[in-house]
């Protein structure tokens, strides 16, 4: 594998391959989750760390009970994992309603409206 360019190492240890999600539900998925991170901080990084990320959080989802949460610890490896980063990774996945809902005040939580009353 030593020789094995990034992208092709990825097809091999599965980050591309029949296992994960079809294409167009990928893209749709890869666009959604990076929706909200600045362009920059992804210029620098190797297109498969940025796919392997997404991927590994989205396998994480693909077998969580109702009610329950997964949360995965690991600093990934090109030989584990098809992705690397250099710091350890702290995935999280929950169910939505599972977060702190919104307080009556509007100002408790920027960017958010206030939860209803009624």
């Amino acid at each position: 594998m030593g020789d094995t360019p990034r992208t092709d190492r990825a097809a091999t240890t599965g980050a591309t391959s029949e296992e994960g999600p079809d294409q167009g539900v990928l893209l749709g998925y890869l666009q959604r989750y990076y929706l909200h991170t600045a362009p920059e901080d992804l210029a620098d990084r190797d297109p498969v760390d940025v796919f392997g990320a997404a991927l590994s959080h989205y396998r994480l989802a693909e077998n969580r009970p109702q009610g329950t949460a997964n949360v995965r610890v690991h600093t990934p490896t090109v030989e584990e994992n098809g992705w690397t980063c250099s710091h350890s990774v702290v995935e999280v996945v929950t169910e939505r309603h599972a977060l702190p809902r919104p307080t009556r005040s509007p100002t408790s939580c920027p960017g958010r409206a206030a939860a209803s009353t009624s």
